[in-house]
């Protein structure tokens, strides 16, 4: 006795290509609930801390963007990669990765030997960062008289105001073991660094030319802070992307292909864009 098979108000019988086409149907369904497909699960959410530092990285009408934002996000993309960004400061975002609290990454470090123990670090995603001299206005007068910002450095009764954690590259790391100038510790945003320049709490610092080139055109307008660029004063290390280990080395090798992807290492504009 054949017994029918209802579906939908219709009837099929064994045998009948309607319930074959079913079946298909259903084998179908079972198998791609089971299995979703691979665009669906192919991108990880990676969290990235930056610090508010125009415009290499910083919010701009919610979202975030800058010059080392920008190939950082591309760099991601490519690697199958979704940034979540996290603004923190340098030295919260630095001691979090570093005690591996947090799978995750920040922008905008050098690779110094003694870090690398501790975290992981990309190629590199700029080429050598140019740095500038950035003074105030009764301290310029002194500094334009020198030819050299070591000369500078060596100067005692000169404050320098050093931004922690930041490093600031072999040359400079060399002059201050050296001469052991006074320097001011401060563990705000770079714009508090200018602050405490432009008001006289320190003579000088060292910056990226892109933002000393900001500062100078909107942080600081009317001549606050000067910028000297002394030919002695050479470029200081590539930017990295700095990584805890947990993220490990796999996702590292990836990071890299997305750089490489993206035109990594690139130069750097002697302005900020628009």
């Amino acid at each position: 006795m054949t017994y029918p098979v209802f579906f939908k108000g219709r009837k099929f019988l064994p045998g009948h290509t309607g319930l074959i086409s079913f079946l298909l149907f259903l084998i179908l369904y079972c198998f791609s609930t089971a299995f979703p497909a691979h665009a669906e699960t192919d991108t990880e959410t990676l969290t990235v801390f930056f610090e508010d530092r125009p415009p290499l990285a910083y919010q701009k009408k919610g979202k975030t963007t800058g010059f080392l934002v920008d190939i950082t996000s591309e760099a991601a993309r490519g690697a199958g990669f979704e940034i979540d960004w996290q603004q923190a400061p340098a030295t919260r975002s630095i001691h979090i990765l570093t005690e591996d609290r947090v799978k995750g990454c920040s922008i905008g470090w050098f690779k110094v030997t003694e870090r690398e123990g501790s975290l992981l670090f990309t190629t590199a995603i700029s080429d050598p960062v140019p740095v500038v001299m950035v003074a105030n206005r009764l301290s310029a007068k002194r500094i334009a008289k020198r030819r050299h910002a070591e000369d500078t450095v060596a100067d005692t009764s000169m404050r320098m105001i050093r931004k922690r954690p930041w490093h600031y590259g072999a040359q400079i790391e060399a002059w201050l073991a050296r001469y052991r100038p006074p320097v001011i510790q401060d563990v705000l945003a770079p714009q508090h660094s200018m602050a405490l320049i432009a008001s006289g709490r320190g003579e000088y610092t060292f910056i990226t030319s892109l933002e000393a080139d900001y500062y100078s055109r909107h942080a600081h307008p009317g001549r606050l802070i000067f910028i000297f660029s002394p030919p002695d004063l050479k470029p200081l290390q590539p930017f990295h992307i700095l990584c805890s280990k947990s993220i490990g080395h796999h996702s590292i090798a990836r990071l890299n292909m997305g750089l490489e992807g993206a035109g990594a290492p690139i130069s750097w504009p002697d302005t900020e864009r628009e």
